[in-house]
């Protein structure tokens, strides 16, 4: 029987302003990438930002799964009607659209790593997540403490399972830790 490891599901919450005014933040994806590869983390997301193919491309490179989720039915309405690149790394066309795709991406996942701190798409991906009770990562470039706070505000209940930082070796590593516990509890 193959081993089972737990899957992580990323999210996209940056702001159209900031991935097109801040060349770091493909940096940064691929640094976030790194930190998921050493944990040996797979991982699903929906396909249609920049942040979300540079993580799953290089995680493939480094031998890591990673599936993208395409909100298209099809290889050639993900390149027409959605407008998507070819990717390398394996890609279900799931037909549902962008919503489906994510939910689709978040009922498959252990846990959940959302890249950014955008208000409206952060608020978006957490109101999805619901309380689950799985833990949630959130990998941002301002100060940890008011995103938390912001977060907190909107869903309070949420605060047990919540781990964020901008650095992204250490919240692999906790969100990791707290993922592989609970799917051992599980079994």
């Amino acid at each position: 029987m193959q081993k089972r490891y737990p899957l992580i599901s990323l999210y996209d919450a940056h702001s159209d302003k900031e991935i097109f005014g801040d060349p770091q933040i493909v940096s940064n994806a691929h640094n976030l990438a790194l930190s998921l590869a050493k944990a040996k983390l797979g991982t699903v997301g929906r396909i249609g930002s920049q942040v979300v193919t540079t993580i799953l491309t290089t995680l493939m490179e480094h031998g890591v799964s990673a599936v993208g989720i395409s909100p298209a039915a099809t290889e050639r309405e993900h390149q027409v009607a959605y407008r998507l690149p070819h990717v390398s790394f394996p890609t279900i066309y799931s037909g549902r659209g962008a919503l489906g795709a994510d939910v689709m991406a978040l009922s498959s996942s252990h846990g959940v790593l959302i890249a950014g701190s955008d208000e409206e798409s952060l608020l978006g991906v957490l109101g999805c997540v619901g309380d689950r009770g799985i833990p949630i990562g959130i990998f941002t470039y301002e100060d940890p403490t008011e995103v938390r706070r912001r977060v907190n505000n909107h869903y309070p209940n949420l605060m047990l399972h919540i781990f964020v930082s901008n650095e992204s070796d250490k919240l692999v590593h906790d969100i990791a830790f707290e993922m592989r516990k609970q799917h051992l509890e599980k079994k």
